[in-house]
């Protein structure tokens, strides 16, 4: 089944500042799912009430904060930020995070708890 999910940092704008606004407004127009981009500015418990009220299925996250995994100066941050990011995205029942990439974005499911953290990023390396 195909679904249509919204971006709620560009949409239901209308619908008032905060996250928990917008999810329940695209709710209400019949949007199943949405994405979010970061999640270090948002209410985390009222976007999962919203969630949880609305039976919207938070589709995606971005990792935050979005820095070059390829620089070595910024490469430890980056794999901090990516297991943070997970673990809320996993708060919130998310499906997945999307990950940017010097010239490409990936889209990451989100790994069942039984898989270590280090294991899940234990790929990723500076050049």
């Amino acid at each position: 089944m195909n679904s249509i999910s919204a971006s709620l940092e560009w949409l239901f704008t209308e619908a008032g500042n905060t996250t928990a606004d917008r999810i329940r407004a695209a709710a209400a127009h019949g949007l199943n799912a949405v994405e979010i981009w970061g999640w270090r500015d948002k209410n985390l418990d009222d976007v999962r009430k919203a969630l949880d009220e609305t039976g919207t299925t938070l589709l995606s996250t971005i990792v935050d904060p979005q820095l070059q995994i390829t620089n070595p100066a910024t490469h430890d941050d980056y794999l901090i930020g990516v297991s943070q990011s997970l673990d809320i995205a996993k708060q919130l029942g998310a499906l997945g995070t999307l990950w940017w990439l010097p010239g490409r974005r990936c889209q990451v499911p989100i790994v069942p708890i039984s898989i270590r953290r280090s294991s899940q990023c234990s790929h990723v390396r500076p050049n």
